[in-house]
């Protein structure tokens, strides 16, 4: 696997004006969904388990049915025009980022869970 330095990935990220995942294979917790929300991009993702469970339609566009041809035309372009829209996902996104993903938060929730099946009784 190839390593990418963050702050190229950064840079990247604050380059951009939205961020799409379109991605046809049901994702858990997508890390790069995640980066570009935390980045203040406004996102569009395909509607699968994971991004459904982690984000609302306030915080990412998220599109149905990702195998329909042309599916993520309108949203994109939606975004394109809305300047109303994409500010309000942007500071959803990143607030949801900043609340619930934050390293501290997401270590503890980690270290919980790992305690928990340590004590566990078989």
């Amino acid at each position: 696997m190839l390593a990418m330095d963050q702050d190229v990935i950064h840079t990247c990220y604050q380059a951009a004006d939205l961020y799409v995942f379109p991605t046809l294979h049901p994702e858990g917790m997508a890390n790069t969904l995640l980066e570009a929300a935390a980045s203040g991009l406004p996102c569009i993702a395909a509607e699968h388990e994971g991004a459904a469970e982690h984000y609302s339609n306030d915080e990412v566009i998220l599109v149905p049915d990702p195998n329909v041809e042309d599916a993520f035309i309108d949203p994109v372009l939606t975004l394109a025009k809305n300047d109303a829209l994409r500010k309000s996902l942007q500071d959803a996104a990143r607030r949801k980022a900043e609340q619930h993903y934050r390293q501290e938060i997401v270590f503890n929730q980690l270290k919980e869970f790992y305690r928990r099946q340590l004590t566990a009784v078989f």
